[in-house]
Parts: structure tokens; sequence; C-alpha cells
């Protein structure tokens, strides 16, 4: 997607990610309110993202694409 887009994976990553921290917020500020998916389910997809996330900055810094 992120070549598709012409933007950067972190960008398309965040884009992505960002949709699942919405709902957390959005079940914080109000538990009770009934989403789309279970908030389990949003849970563990945005820890699934963070771990995306982990992996590329660990393979990006081994090749030296970004800095410490």
């Amino acid at each position: 997607m992120a070549t598709r887009l012409d933007v950067t994976k972190y960008k398309t990553l965040g884009v992505y990610m960002g949709k699942h921290f919405d709902s957390i917020y959005k079940f914080c500020k109000d538990p009770t309110e009934i989403g789309s998916e279970p908030i389990e389910s949003r849970i563990a997809d945005a820890m699934n993202y963070l771990d995306f996330l982990h992996a590329m900055v660990c393979e990006d810094r081994s090749n030296n694409q970004i800095k410490n």
C-alpha cells in the first residue's frame, strides 16, 4: 500500500494503527458504547501493529536507514 500510494511504510502503518487507537480512545471515553468490534480485538490488533512497527524500526536501524 505504501508503494501504491507513494508514501513511507511508517505513514501507511500509522494510518492502519491509528484506526485501532481511535476505537480504543473511544472505548476509554465511554466503555458502555458498543463498537463494531469487541474492544479486545481492537487491543490485540493495536498490539500487533506495534509489533510490526518495532520490527520495521529494528530492521531499518540494522540497515542504517534510520538513526538512533
